[in-house]
């Protein structure tokens, strides 16, 4: 998981820049990862995030991660659920305690009871539509 960690952070991607737009503006800490392109768009030549003029109907998606590929499931779990995170760290740290994994803090925050996760992965899949 580290070396995910590691090259995110070497370069700009969708995911830090949210990190950095959560942590020099407030007022974004009310979208979650996964709804943060319906009220923003990427500019892939700044890597950075701008306001949306107008609303509209966007489609973005979090690429699909199976329950299997361990902490990467559980990060993906937290962008779904989570508002306003400013870093890798801030995802794990649950009512002031620092989670040593993101299943950790996945658990913490209810979001893993029983087999409900592999149900809803497989919901997920079902309702997309690749070639």
């Amino acid at each position: 998981m580290q070396n995910i960690i590691n090259q995110a952070t070497a370069r700009m991607t969708t995911l830090t820049a949210w990190f950095k737009e959560n942590s020099e503006n407030t007022a974004v800490h009310v979208y979650k990862y996964a709804d943060f392109p319906l009220h923003y768009t990427w500019n892939k030549f700044q890597c950075r995030w701008n306001p949306r003029k107008t609303a509209t109907g966007a489609i973005e998606r979090i690429y699909m991660v199976q329950p299997s590929e361990g902490e990467r499931y559980y990060l993906r779990t937290l962008l779904i659920h989570v508002k306003g995170a400013t870093s890798f760290d801030d995802l794990k740290t649950i009512n002031e305690y620092k989670c040593s994994t993101f299943k950790e803090a996945c658990i913490l925050l209810g979001l893993l009871k029983d087999d409900a996760e592999w149900n809803t992965c497989l919901n997920e899949a079902s309702q997309i539509k690749t070639g």
